[in-house]
């Protein structure tokens, strides 16, 4: 066997080798997201049972303890449509602009 069909052949292992791992790592970043929710969810169920354990050891009614909680979830969302809310007008005024400066030339 020659050395360029040596070389050949070896390129074209390496290729098959990148895309395999090109592959494996697109599949590992669909899973990580899944994880990543779950993570999330599990987080935020343990905190919220801990803060309403202590409560009750505080002696907060758990009733008033889940309240505070829901009180506390209203606003981390208002948060986050404020955020979505502004990013969305930077967005369309940055549109609005290259449109504008677009037009004029």
């Amino acid at each position: 066997m020659s050395t360029e069909s040596a070389d050949k052949k070896a390129r074209a292992i390496k290729a098959r080798r990148e895309r395999t791992q090109a592959a494996e790592r697109t599949s590992g970043q669909k899973t990580s997201a899944a994880r990543l929710a779950r993570t999330i969810v599990l987080g935020t169920m343990a905190v919220s049972g801990a803060i309403v354990w202590i409560g009750d050891q505080y002696g907060i009614e758990p009733e008033e303890t889940i309240q505070f909680l829901a009180y506390s979830a209203i606003f981390v969302v208002a948060l986050v449509f404020a955020g979505l809310l502004g990013a969305l007008s930077l967005s369309l005024i940055r549109m609005l602009i290259r449109r504008v400066s677009g037009g004029s030339d």
